[in-house]
């Protein structure tokens, strides 16, 4: 009889191990798909498929791999309800279309936006849990775009590198979004582009990324991150150290003189002036007032001169009142994860609004808000409901997630 219940117990294991593997193939598998799909999505000016690759929602492949990612969640049993926050942001977004001052502007673009975020949100589970597969398609994106980038600066004579990203804002987004992770290919990313706004928030940042790390006893991974963050600094200071940026205004691969700019706009400061930004905001500020109660409709700003290159100015003015609500739901968000991805992602959002407004950024930017999740609420369906934890199998292990 021993012997029986010893035979059963020894079948019992074996068969642990045999399914153990199906299951986190499905979420490794999962995870890598939301990863190349992320990485298609910030890469939009090499992937459009429409003549406009300037304009922030154009429509490119990562949109029409959005319903094989939905497809493949219910086939492997890796799909989850969305965040009820996001869900909320997302019907606040596509119900302004409903008043916009562009219907069909607004329609599309908030449309987009939703899905967007809804089904990155709803694989958050093989994400988090896999956090490594996932990353690892944005990080041979950024060593690709450090490579374009550095031809853009030494052999085109650009002066700032954009990689295959379109713009080196949401350029230096993803590599902010790396060096989060501790990687230093972030911080060379970012170097390549001089953009300036995301060192800032990383510094901000940085007594929460200690707490955090010192919390879930991951120090190593933040001191990588300070590591990058120094490295950044001193590469772009050698890269741009004679650069006066008084010479371009990006909009996407498209560069405009400094003189061709005070030719068109003859009294308009260089717009990344100190001066400028604070007109910009005040214009913002002004515009929120006009539309206070249900704004504009969603992106309905974005591509206007007096853009205010702040994103939660371009919340309110777009979204009224709504726009204070996503603005509420943020930090709640911010305050219940501590997550110092997302706190990075709000700060350098202060400072612009590609997070919010560009393909790159919201495909990083619902990544980010995905990796952050907390809750065990399981897969729906799924033979496994333990979802929370990282896999020690994975090279880069966040800051942003507590191990199980």
């Amino acid at each position: 009889m021993t012997s029986l219940i010893a035979s059963l117990k020894m079948v019992g294991r074996k068969r642990l191990r045999t399914e153990l593997p199906i299951t986190e193939q499905k979420d490794r598998f999962v995870a890598l798909l939301v990863g190349l799909t992320v990485s298609v999505g910030v890469t939009n000016a090499l992937f459009s498929l429409t003549d406009n690759p300037t304009r922030g929602f154009d429509f490119h492949y990562a949109d029409v791999l959005l319903p094989v990612l939905v497809l493949t969640g219910f086939a492997t049993k890796r799909i989850q309800y969305p965040q009820r926050s996001i869900t909320i942001i997302g019907i606040i977004v596509v119900l302004s279309s409903l008043w916009s001052e562009d219907y069909l502007l607004t329609y599309y673009t908030s449309t987009r936006f939703a899905i967007t975020f809804l089904v990155i949100s709803s694989m958050r589970g093989p994400i988090r849990k896999h956090v490594g597969v996932f990353i690892t398609p944005l990080l041979w994106t950024a060593i690709i775009s450090i490579g374009v980038s550095l031809y853009q600066l030494v052999y085109l004579d650009a002066t700032r590198g954009f990689g295959i990203s379109g713009n080196p804002n949401p350029t230096a987004g993803l590599g902010m979004f790396l060096m989060m992770f501790g990687n230093p290919t972030g911080a060379l990313l970012i170097g390549t582009t001089g953009t300036r706004s995301v060192l800032l928030a990383l510094v901000v940042i940085s007594p929460l990324m200690f707490w955090k790390g010192r919390k879930i006893g991951n120090i190593k991974g933040v001191v990588r991150i300070y590591a990058a963050l120094a490295l950044s600094v001193i590469f772009m200071t050698l890269m741009f150290s004679t650069y006066d940026r008084f010479s371009i205004q990006e909009v996407a691969s498209t560069e405009l003189k400094f003189e061709e700019l005070t030719t068109i706009h003859p009294t308009a400061p260089a717009p990344w002036t100190v001066e400028s930004r604070v007109n910009l905001a005040k214009r913002g500020i002004e515009d929120t007032k006009e539309n206070l109660i249900l704004g504009s409709g969603f992106d309905t700003r974005t591509n206007l001169e007096d853009n205010p290159h702040n994103m939660y100015l371009l919340m309110t003015s777009e979204l009224g009142l709504f726009g204070i609500i996503i603005i509420l739901i943020l930090m709640w968000t911010l305050w219940t994860t501590r997550s110092p991805l997302i706190g990075a992602i709000l700060i350098a959002g202060i400072f612009d609004h590609y997070w919010w407004t560009t393909a790159q950024g919201t495909f990083l930017f619902a990544s980010a808000l995905a990796i952050s999740w907390r809750k065990p609420d399981g897969y729906n369906g799924s033979d496994s409901t333990d979802s929370t934890s990282n896999d020690s199998d994975d090279i880069l292990v966040p800051v942003v997630a507590e191990k199980a």
